[in-house]
């Protein structure tokens, strides 16, 4: 539905943002504007031509290319690869976005450029946290033909791209009450929160622990599974004697981002919600659970769960007051999308701008841009 997408988590910033943390389930448009140089397009062989240009910018070959491939990997990972028909009109999207997010960034002011740059901080802090290792997320970003540099330098125009299209279209944008108050009423289902579990997870897993040189980690042996396994179910006998289930999360889990809260998530089912939801054997053995109940071992493809169920909550509807904020800004957006082919015609004009490459054109003016997501 139209306000799930809304509510569900976005990370901000491009594709490039979106790998670094965690992946992208689908292909995304990113807004990338100074990628680095396409290896196939050496200056010395080929020339690099200007396809688009405008008042204080112009846009090349090479980074187009360089952008065309990032997205064309992301395609291709999701398990969609392009089909030929496919790559111009999305080479013209992008190259339309890149325009886009250039002539915002022009538009930005001092306030916008610190704002954007305390997120962009606050992002790079959070990348690194996730990977466990600087090292490793430098390994990751250099597979994908960019420094830490450029890529800071990338997700600070995306940023602040967003920052100025908040502030010249998003916030000007006026709801009525009775508008928010009508789409509240008209949608129950948006506004209900799914059943939850709560639990505590220890996990062992059955993989090798990640490295710089390698993207994915190898699996463990059948011998150094077996021997996990063996770990999982020791570590099960004590807890079902009544042990301290938190003591035993510290002391042996192997999951790095809830251990040090006592193993805890809340999730959901993965039809109610994806984004809060765990791998389906973990989901099945959760939702079978009475609260207070331990599990038995659950195996998945990264390794052994022990769950202790702590409290089930049943489907809830959210009050109006709690989510009148959270529809104001949906409608705000839905505005907004509207208003943004004119917007981006007229900053256009403005600026002068040529698309220099006839089969690069866009055939349906603002066909280009999307609007950012945002969090709630």
């Amino acid at each position: 539905m139209r306000m799930k997408r809304f509510f569900a988590p976005v990370l901000t910033g491009s594709l490039l943002a979106t790998t670094l943390v965690g992946g992208a389930d689908k292909p995304a448009v990113a807004t990338v504007t100074n990628p680095a140089p396409a290896a196939a397009k050496a200056p010395e062989l080929f020339e690099d031509a200007v396809l688009a240009r405008g008042k204080g910018f112009e846009i090349k070959r090479s980074q187009l290319d360089a952008m065309f491939m990032l997205v064309q990997a992301n395609y291709t990972a999701a398990g969609r690869p392009l089909a030929d028909e496919d790559r111009l009109r999305l080479q013209a999207r992008l190259l339309d976005s890149m325009v886009g997010t250039r002539l915002l960034v022009q538009r930005a002011t001092d306030h916008d450029r610190m704002t954007a740059k305390m997120k962009v901080d606050t992002y790079w802090q959070d990348a690194k946290r996730k990977n466990n290792s600087t090292d490793l997320l430098l390994s990751q970003l250099k597979a994908m033909g960019m420094n830490s540099d450029q890529f800071l330098a990338n997700l600070m125009d995306d940023t602040l791209s967003k920052e100025v299209l908040e502030r010249e279209l998003v916030s000007k944008v006026v709801v009525p009450e009775d508008n928010i108050r009508a789409f509240y009423e008209s949608n129950p289902k948006e506004f209900s929160d799914p059943e939850m579990v709560k639990l505590s997870c220890i996990f062992f897993s059955t993989r090798q622990p990640a490295s710089p040189d390698r993207a994915v980690a190898p699996e463990l042996s059948e011998e150094q599974r077996q021997t996990k396994r063996k770990l999982a179910e020791s570590v099960l006998a004590r807890a079902r004697k009544g042990e301290d289930f938190i003591s035993l999360v510290k002391e042996f889990s192997e999951d790095l981002d809830s251990k040090n809260k006592g193993g805890e998530y809340r999730i959901t089912r993965s039809v109610d919600d994806p984004a809060r939801a765990m791998r389906p054997e973990v989901e099945a053995a959760a939702f079978s659970l009475q609260p207070g109940k331990i599990s038995d071992i659950v195996t998945t493809v990264t390794g052994f769960f022990i769950l202790k169920s702590l409290e089930k909550t049943p489907v809830q509807k959210r009050g109006y007051t709690e989510v009148r904020e959270v529809i104001r800004q949906f409608m705000q957006r839905e505005e907004m999308q509207k208003q943004m082919p004119a917007f981006f015609a007229r900053l256009k004009k403005e600026a002068g701008v040529e698309v220099l490459a006839e089969e690069l054109k866009l055939r349906e003016p603002g066909a280009g841009i999307t609007a950012p997501a945002r969090k709630p």
